[in-house]
């Protein structure tokens, strides 16, 4: 129960709240509430960030804090200036800087978070400027200082944790090149893109029109510097990922060390609905049902995927979900602490907590699903008679 809800708080929470912040994203590039809500949907339920939302990893809470930094940095550019341009600028470096604590590799993403909130405040002169890089610094020192306070208690020093794996066990990490970094290899990007084991538009068609909603965001001059702040962070974090030996990242479902940039690459998800005809939307529509069966798929029976099949979700969670082998993960975060305590620990869902078995257990969620979709239908029905 206690990693139930550490995972809740720390990481499922702070996702639920970026998925509201992708919502009014959407809206704010334009497009309908349709459009939007679309984006949301295939950002939360269609693509590995779900499955990562429900570990105890940091992908998904780095993620939710570069769109809140996102966020943030864009509406420096709508307040009126004065103090609002401090305390936006202090988001920036509190959600950007918390990426960084939370995960070294989101530090040149929120280097380019924080250029972004300055961007936003150029027009407006000097004072402005300087406002706004006291308060991304001051955030950013905020969470250095909780970083360095970390590194001396846990070890002692101010050395990165990193520096203290287990040479027998991660030798690479101290053999290949700068903990494990090399350069970015083509066939890795490749198959992190496309590939059958960990491709992102593999376990998630759809977002194959995120770069090219982003694209259009890009030819709007008004939305230009966010569309290529979205686009530099995703591009490096794949660049990054395929820049690592040990770029599978073990048991895990898609290209884990590039999932933090999947809710900012998802932006262009709305703007690609607001853009695409009728027929392309039906398009989209059904490559999102393929999306969210598949990581429905994988987060019902295990998140953790093989690193050496080379297509685990055919080979592994197809078979696994259809025969009803649901929550068949049995680890635990806690593991070591809770060994020989007799208790039973592991994965479950709600239709299992409430005694359903097999493929009946997914009925309360696909339940609230339902509720969801038809006071969705609703509202919508309801703004339109009122139009």
């Amino acid at each position: 129960m206690l990693s139930y809800v550490v995972t809740a708080c720390a990481v499922a929470l702070p996702t639920t709240l970026a998925v509201v912040c992708l919502f009014f994203l959407g809206l704010r590039f334009g497009g309908s509430a349709a459009g939007a809500a679309f984006g949301t949907v295939v950002m939360a339920l269609g693509t590995p960030i779900w499955a990562y939302a429900s570990l105890f990893w940091a992908h998904a809470l780095v993620g939710a804090c570069l769109v809140f930094a996102f966020t943030a940095a864009l509406k420096v550019r709508d307040n009126g200036g004065g103090r609002a341009d401090f305390l936006w600028a202090l988001a920036v470096g509190l959600a950007a800087g918390w990426a960084t604590v939370t995960e070294y590799p989101a530090a040149p993403a929120s280097v380019v978070l924080a250029l972004f909130a300055l961007s936003q405040a150029w027009p407006r002169g000097k004072a402005s400027r300087w406002r706004v890089m006291a308060g991304v610094c001051l955030g950013a020192a905020f969470c250095l200082a909780v970083l360095l306070w970390y590194l001396h208690a846990a070890f002692g020093s101010f050395r990165p944790s990193y520096s203290y794996y287990d040479p027998n066990s991660f030798a690479f990490m101290q053999q290949r090149g700068f903990l494990g970094l090399t350069y970015p290899h083509p066939d890795r990007l490749l198959k992190l893109l496309f590939g059958c084991s960990r491709g992102l538009f593999f376990a998630s068609p759809v977002v194959l029109a995120a770069p090219v909603g982003l694209w259009w965001l890009w030819k709007e001059k008004a939305h230009r510097a966010a569309a290529l702040t979205a686009a530099a962070i995703a591009l490096y974090y794949f660049l990054f990922n395929a820049s690592f030996y040990w770029w599978k990242a073990g048991l895990c479902f898609g290209p884990r060390y590039a999932g933090a940039c999947i809710p900012l690459l998802s932006v262009g998800l709305a703007v690609a609905w607001r853009r695409a005809t009728p027929a392309w939307r039906r398009v989209l529509a059904g490559l999102s049902l393929l999306g969210v069966f598949l990581a429905l798929m994988v987060v019902s029976t295990s998140s953790q995927l093989s690193m050496q099949d080379s297509c685990p979700i055919v080979h592994s969670s197809w078979p696994a979900f259809w025969s009803g082998q649901m929550a068949v993960n049995h680890d635990s975060m806690l593991t070591i602490a809770e060994a020989g305590s007799g208790v039973s620990y592991g994965a479950f869902n709600l239709g299992q907590v409430i005694g359903l078995h097999g493929l009946t257990s997914l009925i309360p969620l696909l339940a609230l699903w339902g509720v969801a979709g038809l006071l969705w239908w609703w509202m919508h029905r309801s703004k339109l008679q009122n139009i």
